[in-house]
């Protein structure tokens, strides 16, 4: 039903690249994955010991497809999604995606596209879309509509994929519950950056190996800020290696990093009543400092100006007989004021918990014990989620 260019740009390989088996089922799956095909696969033609042809197979099924999700989380209680999706949109083979999720902290309504645009060029999109949100946390509560527009392409070089993607957003942000209600409308101009290895890619439903990043840049003029223009850029992370890339894995290390800061102009703290209350920085939780409840830092304010975290965890797979896996895990944090600028104490949270795999979803569990020794401060988190993974 496409034509077998449109299929091509889901290939991480070119004419001449050494083979790798690897690619080739990161290829099927990624027609998979994004409904273009029921199933998809790779099959190489010898001749005289060496790969002549790579025959691709693919069938299609149909072209709109429904989804339901339920998890659950000691932070966000029970959570659920009900998703429609339109995969084969004109000869492009362009896509639609319809969500809603519903959680006791977040509802979330999405629309969006991702138009493949030229026949030009294949991996190039423009990505409209809306989304209507309620958030409530413990230090705001916001109900936000927002519609955006980017640009961007997927590179794949080597053994990573690149995606970078530019545009606006325009947010109509209202404040119900903060130190300061009001009512926003800002336009904010954004760059992101996303990048991550085939490996992890093609491990995302179990990860054992790979790098994920993602860096965000985007501003809000002076004009819309009390005549100070304010940048927000924020670069997050994991890393996992599989300790001697055993096929079914016996010791999996993995680390999350977050970095993000709030620059001004003049280089002074960012005002709270110039930027939405989600641009500045929380902490604690399953996200970051798991010893910590979630987003409790800073617990004098509605957030900081910049933020640092990093989470070590291993794991290890496989050393039971049954489907359980024990971890220890260490997290650290650290807060500034904005303009790349930390404060003390540092927060460290150190823990253990168990990981299951079931058909249905990851189970996981952790104890922590969260620290803040500049003032002798000690608490104690107990988390349990079923469908999240780190």
């Amino acid at each position: 039903e496409v034509d077998s260019d449109i299929l091509a740009r889901y290939e991480p390989f070119h004419l001449g690249d050494r083979f790798d088996i690897r690619k080739a089922t990161l290829s099927g799956s990624r027609l998979e994955s994004d409904g273009i095909t029921s199933s998809a696969q790779y099959v190489p033609e010898c001749v005289n010991g060496r790969i002549s042809r790579l025959n691709r197979t693919a069938s299609f099924g149909p072209r709109r497809t429904w989804e339901l999700g339920v998890g659950a989380s000691t932070e966000e209680y029970p959570l659920a999604f009900v998703r429609w999706k339109s995969s084969r949109l004109w000869s492009s083979a362009s896509n639609l995606k319809i969500e809603l999720f519903g959680s006791n902290i977040r509802q979330d309504f999405t629309v969006d596209l991702k138009w493949y645009a030229t026949r030009l060029d294949r991996r190039f999109y423009l990505r409209p879309g809306f989304e209507l949100q309620r958030k409530k946390e413990v230090q705001y509560e916001t109900i936000e509509t927002k519609v955006s527009l980017l640009a961007g392409r997927t590179f794949d070089m080597g053994d990573w994929t690149l995606e970078p993607e530019a545009g606006t957003y325009v947010r109509r942000v209202k404040i119900l519950r903060s130190a300061d209600p009001r009512t926003d409308t800002l336009l904010t101009p954004t760059f992101i950056l996303g990048g991550h290895t085939h490996e992890f890619e093609l491990y995302r439903g179990n990860p054992r190996t790979g790098l994920n990043l993602r860096i965000a840049y985007e501003f809000i003029p002076g004009a819309q800020a009390n005549g100070l223009s304010v940048h927000r850029t924020v670069l997050n992370g994991t890393a996992l290696w599989n300790y001697r890339d055993y096929v079914e894995p016996r010791w999996v290390v993995g680390s999350r990093f977050t970095y993000g800061t709030i620059f001004t102009t003049n280089g002074t703290a960012p005002d709270p009543a110039a930027i939405p209350p989600d641009w500045l920085f929380l902490m604690g939780g399953d996200r970051d400092l798991r010893g910590f409840s979630r987003n409790s830092l800073p617990n004098d304010s509605t957030g900081a100006g910049s933020a640092f975290t990093t989470s070590l965890e291993s794991r290890w797979p496989g050393l039971f007989s049954f489907p359980l896996e024990p971890l220890v895990l260490v997290d650290f944090g650290w807060l500034g004021n904005g303009n790349n600028h930390f404060d003390a104490p540092v927060y460290y949270s150190p823990g253990v918990g168990i990981r299951s795999g079931t058909p249905l979803g990851t189970i996981r569990a952790t104890y922590a014990r969260g620290y803040i020794p500049a003032f002798a401060v000690a608490r104690t988190e107990l988390f349990f989620s079923f469908g999240t993974e780190f």
